[in-house]
């Protein structure tokens, strides 16, 4: 989003209030940052402003804060002269003050945040400068998680080459906090959906191409011009998406599979921690994690593609009429839901993103409030050998062939769990300890080959899988 300008230029932007006075100036204030729904304590401001004009780069500005009608705290955006950056023609930035507000007690506060053009410089439009919002003070709210879109092609070159890492810096930096969904577009894409294909329409292709991540569809319209630097740099969505509270919990409870039928049923509770109004929707997403199939770009020309999308409950607008548009702390409201999956589905490796997201006739406003993710193999799966008593253990390895790395995936619950990779001469390669269901194995300069991981628990007996580690 930033241009790096010549050194002459600086000293050009030092001078650029006396000989340009009669430059007109629009720049909106978008955003006040993550302050509408907080716990006591001490937070900073984070103003994100855009420059509207089509002919002029915005070198310098200034940014103030009120607090219920206090004191004025004032500083200048000086980062464009500093690192000799400006403020590109109709692009977003965001901004951090340089005072911090108190918030240390509960209750509901007025507060606003504007910008103005230092030397008196004309604005046209003062009435998009100042972005006014209540501030509600609470004493607990719910841990925010969030959802990443990751728009992506199988005839796409760069998704397989720069998209795919990324997604996987994502992965590993919010592993607990993303829920990814990958939408594929194109018809002649075997993992294509209709829903892929609207959100494609709707969030990446009119703006960004492939491939490109979207957080939460949050304030979309702000930040088009932002998107495609989402590309490459993740941190411009989830490391301060996830500092966007609200007091609205998002929980998957009594889902299950039947395998015979393949039908997934399930609920997502929507509980309040604090009284909020909004026009709300639920959705329910099925997604299948590691997929192996082509990608251009990727090495060898196929992947294990992450978290394709398989189908939506309610398309991406979400059901309405669950939640009402007033809410009390304490009420909770249940959506039921009902799917199914095709033969060619790993049945092992589906997950369950059920998501609350703001209602909206322009699909560029939903913004996503809050979201759950469950696998769905972690709950009772009916098949006809567990119904006669017999559960047989399902041990998974993916990506396979591997690189660098390897996750080894169970279907069922691993108590005091161990694994040993050894060579085709049975030496020991690497042991390790296995803590949860799904366990990143990192590979250290491993030699190409053909590798055999062991895997046991006090749950299971003895399981033995052949590993292909490439260059």
């Amino acid at each position: 989003m930033n241009k790096q300008l010549p050194v002459t230029f600086l000293f050009w932007c030092a001078l650029m209030p006396s000989l340009h006075a009669q430059i007109t100036y629009d720049v909106e204030a978008l955003d006040a940052g993550p302050l509408s729904y907080v716990t006591p304590g001490t937070y900073p401001v984070q103003v994100t402003v855009r420059n509207n004009n089509i002919d002029y780069y915005v070198p310098v500005l200034t940014a103030s804060w009120q607090l219920d009608g206090g004191d004025v705290h004032s500083c200048p955006i000086n980062q464009f002269l500093i690192y000799g950056y400006y403020l590109y023609p109709t692009f977003s930035d965001r901004f951090t003050h340089t005072d911090s507000v108190s918030l240390t007690t509960v209750g509901t506060h007025s507060f606003k945040a504007w910008t103005s053009m230092p030397g008196n410089q004309p604005d046209p439009n003062p009435s998009n400068d100042t972005v006014s919002i209540t501030i509600h003070v609470v004493d607990s709210l719910p841990e925010k998680k969030m959802v990443v879109y990751y728009g992506t092609h199988t005839q796409c070159f760069p998704c397989g080459t720069y998209g795919e890492p990324q997604l996987e810096g994502i992965l590993d930096s919010f592993p607990n906090s993303a829920y990814v969904i990958t939408a594929h577009d194109g018809l002649a894409d075997p993992f294509n959906t209709e829903d892929g294909g609207d959100i494609n329409d709707t969030y990446f292709w009119p703006f960004t191409g492939h491939p490109a991540f979207v957080y939460d569809q949050f304030k979309f319209p702000f930040f088009f011009s932002i998107v495609p630097y989402t590309f490459g740099a993740e941190w411009l969505g989830g490391r301060w998406r996830l500092d966007y509270r609200t007091p609205v919990q998002v929980k998957l409870e009594k889902v299950i599979m039947d395998s015979v039928t393949r039908k997934i049923s399930g609920e997502v509770h929507t509980r309040f921690f604090a009284d909020y109004s909004a026009d709300l929707t639920v959705n329910v997403t099925i997604v299948e994690d590691s997929v192996w199939g082509e990608q251009d770009g990727a090495p060898g020309g196929y992947i294990y593609h992450r978290y394709v999308l398989r189908d939506m409950t309610d398309g991406i607008a979400g059901v309405e009429g669950i939640i009402p548009p007033s809410a009390s702390a304490g009420d909770e409201f249940i959506y039921e839901f009902q799917d199914s999956v095709g033969a060619d589905v790993n049945v092992k490796n589906i997950y369950i993103v059920g998501y609350v997201q703001e209602n909206d006739a322009d699909p560029l406003k939903r913004e996503i409030v809050n979201t759950d993710e469950v696998r769905v193999a972690d709950f009772a799966v009916a098949t006809a050998t567990e119904n006669n008593g017999v559960h047989e253990i399902s041990i998974h390895v993916f990506p396979n062939p591997a690189k660098d790395h390897f996750f080894i995936v169970a279907d069922m619950q691993i108590e005091d769990g161990q694994f040993e990779l050894t060579d085709i001469l049975g030496e020991t390669i690497l042991k390790g300890n296995l803590e949860s269901r799904n366990e990143k194995v990192t590979l250290h300069d491993l030699p190409p080959g053909l590798y055999f991981l062991q895997v046991e628990s006090l749950t299971f007996p003895k399981k033995r899988v052949k590993v292909i580690v490439t260059e």
